[in-house]
């Protein structure tokens, strides 16, 4: 029994020493985006392909089928304005409306690309068309495209960890300028210590859209000068928007981030339709929610702006819009700020449409946040709401700008519940 025992020790001493070594990081040398595909390829599951570059010019999108980490030196990795950097999916399963589904169980099932220490860098969604280009990956006669993503796609249930990432200057034509991610019953998106920079998309969500993900989580990040244009057709309609993040039936988790001057129409910085969130120790600056004709401060005035290039549509939530649907799961804001944001409607900051669901704000503050008609111009609540120590200074609702207390610096419906609130006079 000893010898046994000593035999088994022995066994899984030796079994962890060889997959140490067959865990050994893989040098990329040649900074190529067909080496970067041939490396993925021929690499075991969680095999480490470190860069030894410092950039890297990408001339086709790259297709990830297996879990892989992708790890960087400060590399750029620049898509020139034509081509997005990753497709994380199998290589079948890519066809049904156009996204990536699962066909005979296939999808991004399993597969999980991390990302590190690298920076993406004008990527643009260029299509997934039928026959998916050189390496056959999709299969032949598919006729549809896929326009999300103007970084990343992440197929439906994969997943994806991004950490001190930077994303710049990317473009898509439909939803998610940088990422774009269709869940599905398991897949997560992780993003850390990164920072999102003038991404842009033609749908929803200026940096990520997210659609059915279990969980988008947000830790230590920046989302700075972030837009949905918002030049599709379902904008008109209001189905899109969100400067920074969209997220639609699916869970949110931002902790300790920031949002500054994100635009985008239903929630300048986020836009939560049929989710849930929880959003933590984390600042909201002059972000703007409404597109079209944009309302912009001048001073203490106000001005309708003529730029038209964004859609047609207006919303509320500076910061921003959240509209639940039929979801029961309660929403949490705490210990937050909300500085400067504005919109042309209700919630200069927050607009929340809490249908089923009870909103929870706790230990935040709202300072100077405007809206250019007359109501909420802090906060626009419709539904059951719990505010607990708040303070607001200096919101004001502009057209005709008659509030001197408050009293329109927060518009609630009944059901609202306050306690501790601190309002301070308009000076």
């Amino acid at each position: 029994m000893r010898y046994f025992r000593y035999s088994m020790f022995m066994y899984f001493v030796l079994l962890s020493f060889f997959e140490s070594i067959l865990a050994l990081p893989v040098q990329l040398k040649d900074c190529s985006a067909d080496a970067l595909q041939a490396a993925i390829f021929q690499a075991k599951e969680k095999t480490i392909i470190e860069l030894s570059c410092s950039q890297l010019q990408i001339d086709r999108q790259i297709f990830v089928d297996r879990p892989i980490t992708i790890r960087g030196n400060k590399t750029v990795l620049d898509g020139g304005g034509r081509h997005r950097f990753f497709v994380v999916a199998k290589q079948t399963g890519w066809v049904i409306d156009g996204r990536l589904k699962p066909t005979a169980g296939q999808g991004g099932e399993g597969i999980h690309l991390q990302l590190e220490n690298m920076i993406l860098r004008n990527g643009f969604s260029e299509q997934i068309p039928n026959g998916c280009s050189k390496k056959s990956i999709c299969e032949s006669g598919n006729k549809e495209v896929i326009e999300e993503g103007g970084a990343i796609y992440v197929g439906l249930w994969g997943h994806l960890s991004v950490k001190n990432v930077t994303f710049e200057n990317n473009r898509s034509k439909s939803d998610g300028g940088a990422i774009y991610a269709h869940g599905g019953k398991s897949g997560t998106i992780n993003v850390s210590h990164s920072s999102f920079y003038n991404n842009r998309a033609g749908g929803g969500g200026g940096a990520i859209a997210v659609q059915a993900l279990p969980e988008l989580k947000i830790v230590q990040s920046n989302f700075t000068g972030n837009q949905s244009e918002c030049t599709t057709d379902s904008c008109k309609t209001g189905e899109r928007g969100a400067g920074a993040i969209r997220v639609w039936g699916s869970g949110l988790i931002i902790e300790k981030s920031n949002f500054t001057k994100n635009t985008g129409n239903l929630g300048g910085a986020i836009g939560s339709l049929q989710s849930w969130f929880q959003v933590s120790d984390s600042h909201f600056t002059d972000n703007h929610s409404g597109p079209g004709h944009i309302y912009k401060k001048n001073g203490n005035q106000v001005v309708l702006s003529d730029d038209k290039n964004s859609g047609s549509g207006t919303r509320g939530g500076g910061a921003i819009y959240a509209d639940t649907g039929e979801r029961e799961r309660n929403y949490i804001i705490t210990g937050s700020t909300f500085t400067n944001n504005s919109g042309p409607f209700d919630g200069g900051a927050l607009y929340l449409f809490m249908r089923k669901a009870e909103i929870e704000i706790k230990d935040c503050s709202f300072h100077g946040n405007t809206v250019a008609k007359t109501r909420g111009a802090a906060i626009a609540i419709y539904g059951k709401a719990k505010l607990v120590n708040l303070s607001f200074k200096e919101n004001r609702a502009l057209e005709k700008s008659k509030n001197k207390l408050g009293e329109k610096e927060i518009l609630f419906a009944p059901g609202a519940v306050m306690n501790g609130i601190k309002m301070q006079p308009l000076q």
